[in-house]
């Protein structure tokens, strides 16, 4: 039932995904102990639900304009029920921002395929990643996800790498008149620092999340992979560039697993990717199982 509902587009499922994004809000602070409700809080709820809203609609005009995925509207309801499987990590305002801005960021990417004003996209994109970046320096790492886009459409026109110089130069402009020089600068040196972890594997319950929802995300990857020849053949580069996003998100949430927050990066990819795998199957009842699975899975975390 599920899966058939969520086959056509219909403004009631957008209202059912954001539902179930308020569950799983309003759940996981029930279960840290939040019992007072307060109207700061409530307000923050709603800038919060905002910006999910603003970022459901980017995932499925990315991924309907790309068309890397069916007419349906399985990568917004995917996209909200991953949420839940983080517990409260992701619902921190400076994540919720880092993926809006990177959603604006893979849009311009991906549109980067139609040839039609590449050094605009590329300069948007540049300063996407940039923004985002201002409150997750991990941002950065998806400079890889442009640079590649980039090298798949038009390698050897100089002035597409060079644009990136004047987005940077834009980024610290912004920086510098925000927050003034001498803040800045020490925001600069003491904000983007990257350090890797992978030395100091505590296997917690989060980062046995983070293991199990990559490995989600690579059997995604291979069915889609397997079903290329029938239906994605014509948008196999926008399949790499999505799959090169997965491989980057899972470093960076698996080398930063501690506060969970860097498993933001991996909501769009696995979300796409899944919902490839799932057009490849046929039969109803199996896909109405695997979303009852997957929207039951938070509850299920939180009971072990």
């Amino acid at each position: 039932m599920i899966s058939s509902v969520f086959d056509k587009t219909n403004p009631i499922n957008y209202l059912v995904a954001l539902l179930i994004f308020s569950v799983h809000y309003w759940f996981w602070f029930w279960a840290i102990g939040v019992e007072a409700y307060s109207i700061s809080e409530l307000l923050l709820f709603l800038g919060k639900l905002t910006v999910v809203s603003l970022g459901m609609l980017l995932v499925e005009f990315t991924v309907k304009k790309n068309q890397v995925s069916g007419k349906n509207t399985y990568v917004i309801l995917l996209f909200t029920v991953f949420f839940g499987v983080f517990e409260n990590h992701l619902y921190d305002s400076n994540t919720l921002l880092t993926l809006f801005f990177l959603l604006l960021a893979f849009r311009r990417i991906l549109s980067i395929r139609s040839l039609v004003s590449i050094k605009l996209k590329v300069f948007d994109a540049s300063f996407w990643i940039l923004i985002a970046s201002y409150f997750n320096p991990n941002a950065l790492y998806f400079f890889l996800i442009l640079a590649f886009a980039i090298y798949f459409y038009q390698f050897e026109k100089l002035k597409n790498w060079l644009v990136i110089l004047p987005a940077i130069g834009a980024y610290l402009l912004l920086v510098f008149a925000y927050l003034g020089i001498e803040e800045a600068q020490n925001f600069i040196d003491q904000h983007y620092q990257f350090q890797i972890n992978f030395g100091d594997l505590s296997f917690s319950k989060n980062h046995l999340v983070v293991l199990g929802f990559v490995f989600l995300g690579i059997l995604a990857s291979i069915v889609t992979y397997r079903g290329l020849s029938r239906s994605l053949m014509g948008k196999l580069i926008s399949i790499r560039l999505l799959l090169l996003s997965f491989m980057i998100a899972s470093f960076i949430a698996l080398a930063n697993h501690s506060n969970g927050q860097e498993s933001i990066f991996l909501l769009f990819p696995v979300s796409v990717m899944f919902t490839n795998a799932l057009e490849a199957i046929k039969k109803t009842w199996i896909k109405d199982l695997i979303f009852m699975g997957v929207m039951t899975l938070p509850f299920v975390l939180y009971s072990l």
